[in-house]
């Protein structure tokens, strides 16, 4: 990640943590930012192994998108790929 998000330039120790410190520091309500959060987690976890079945994606870059999922600090854990 080439900018910083609340401390950290790794996308990898991105925490909910993270976003609470960032909404603090924008002056925006917590709730806000971690309920937009959980709901782009869901959003992922709910679409992403169908896009994976039938988006044209190497085999290559589908084990590198699981690769880079399983590696994050966020509960983001794609299930029946």
């Amino acid at each position: 990640m080439g900018l910083n998000l609340a401390k950290t330039k790794s996308f990898y120790d991105v925490t909910e943590e993270t976003f609470k410190y960032f909404a603090k520091r924008m002056g925006v309500p917590e709730k806000l930012v971690t309920n937009t959060m959980h709901n782009v987690i869901a959003d992922v976890q709910a679409n992403w192994p169908a896009l994976l079945k039938t988006l044209p994606l190497s085999e290559t870059m589908k084990s590198t998108l699981i690769k880079h999922w399983q590696r994050l600090a966020l509960p983001i854990s794609i299930e029946n790929i």
